[in-house]
């Protein structure tokens, strides 16, 4: 009898951490992911996307799905912008681009399919170059952006002043990757091709300008 009594003491004795413990258990929270790496990038004035990607050596496109922006125009002087897969913060330069005598260079590779000039297949305007829908249009020369944005008979447009009385404009884009009085350098990619009301022919619009004079865009490409 004593013996029964000693083993339900020991039991109760037993029993009663376990109790408490479960009483006060609490479960382990969630693991939570680690933040993404990255930096934080403070769009200064003059500052392209593009031009941000490449000093950083992330892809335009990342950038924006970082950031939930989905048109680039919505990018402000002033904003600040996520930069995952970085380490360092580097200094995007904007450049001052003076009057010079750089050279113009095809803004993208594809076959002239309009010429300059008047007359039946020609354009008084400048060239088309075929160009499938989504390609990039890169800056014939380096300059400044005075006009980004749709105009009738050309689409998405694009126009540069290159600070010498020459203009280059871009035509028939899909997407636009600058905007106005951004600066950009002779091979940056400034929009992506498309087929602005040319039946399902995409191409690229391309004209050269000295003041508002139309210059046949072949006497000045390499």
């Amino acid at each position: 009898m004593q013996s029964k009594k000693w083993g339900l003491s020991f039991l109760i004795l037993f029993l009663i951490p376990l109790l408490y413990g479960c009483a006060t258990y609490k479960p382990l929270p969630p693991s939570v992911s680690p933040p993404p790496q990255g930096i934080y990038h403070k769009v200064e004035k003059g500052e392209t996307l593009w031009r941000i990607s490449q000093v950083y050596g992330v892809n335009w496109k990342v950038i924006l799905k970082a950031n939930n922006i989905k048109d680039y125009r919505n990018i402000k002087t002033g904003e600040i912008l996520f930069i995952p897969g970085v380490k360092e913060k580097k200094v995007v330069s904007v450049p001052f681009f003076p009057k010079t005598n750089e050279r113009f260079s095809w803004p993208a590779n594809g076959k002239v399919v309009k010429f300059f000039g008047k007359g039946r297949g020609k354009d008084p305007r400048g060239v088309d170059i075929s160009l499938p829908v989504g390609k990039e249009v890169r800056a014939s020369r380096s300059g400044k952006v005075v006009f980004a944005g749709v105009k009738r008979g050309f689409g998405n447009l694009i126009i540069i002043d290159h600070g010498d009385n020459f203009f280059t404009v871009y035509g028939y884009n899909s997407r636009l990757l600058v905007k106005e009085k951004s600066y950009v350098r002779k091979g940056e990619v400034i929009a992506l091709s498309g087929d602005w009301g040319n039946c399902n022919k995409p191409m690229l619009h391309f004209e050269i300008r000295k003041g508002n004079e139309a210059k046949n865009p072949l006497n000045y490409l390499p």
